[in-house]
């Protein structure tokens, strides 16, 4: 009897003991529970993606502003068309209107002479005769001239030039003499100046110039 209490006893204390370890072991099971492996990886990379931002807009920050482009140079001044040839030869001035080549189909008249009156002509006609049958029409280029002729002088003033504008003038101081129908101009201002001479025509208050074959001027007195 002594001996099956003391077993039983034993059995007890046995039983006993092992659902200690049980509980133990359960207890100790629950305090540190498996990590998730999502669960580090996803607060890396959080932590990454959050880093990498603010690496990104320090990134944008550091570009700059990009520098300020130079002022750019001023074109430089066109060049005047060309002056005064004669240097102030004499006191005529331009006092006309510019008078374009006209082209005729027809032979240069010719030439009669006559008495020129002294006084102001302005150059109204420039004809170029071509001959019957010749071309026929108006050239861009022009002349503009201005004589005034006295006892034994003929100052005067001459432009020349295209449609877009003056090509060259000057200022004429000459002397002249008349030789039966030919005029003959000598000029003493620009010096050195050969002066141009042709055959003439006297009709009314109109002085016909002719020069070279087949060019014709026609001045008329103011």
């Amino acid at each position: 009897m002594t001996l099956m209490r003391k077993l039983s006893s034993l059995r007890v204390a046995l039983i006993a003991g092992a659902s200690l370890l049980i509980a133990v072991a359960a207890c100790s099971s629950n305090s540190h529970p498996p990590t998730a492996g999502g669960g580090t990886s996803a607060s890396s990379g959080f932590a990454s993606s959050g880093a990498s931002g603010a690496s990104s807009g320090t990134s944008g920050a550091s570009s700059g502003a990009s520098g300020t482009s130079g002022a750019s140079g001023t074109s430089g001044t066109s060049g005047s068309s060309g002056g005064d040839g004669g240097g102030g030869c004499s006191a005529v001035t331009k006092d006309g209107t510019n008078v374009h080549i006209t082209e005729v189909a027809a032979n240069t008249p010719v030439a009669t002479g006559g008495a020129i009156t002294p006084g102001k002509y302005i150059l109204t006609k420039y004809e170029l005769f071509t001959g019957p049958g010749g071309p026929t029409g108006v050239a861009e280029d022009y002349q503009n001239e201005t004589i005034v002729f006295a006892a034994a002088t003929a100052n005067a003033y001459f432009e020349s030039g295209t449609a877009t504008g003056p090509r060259y003038s000057e200022s004429q101081s000459r002397t002249y003499v008349l030789n039966g129908t030919d005029l003959v101009f000598t000029d003493t201002c620009p010096v050195g100046r050969q002066g141009v001479s042709g055959s003439y025509s006297v009709q009314g208050n109109l002085i016909l110039i002719q020069q070279g074959p087949a060019r014709l001027l026609t001045y008329t007195r103011q």
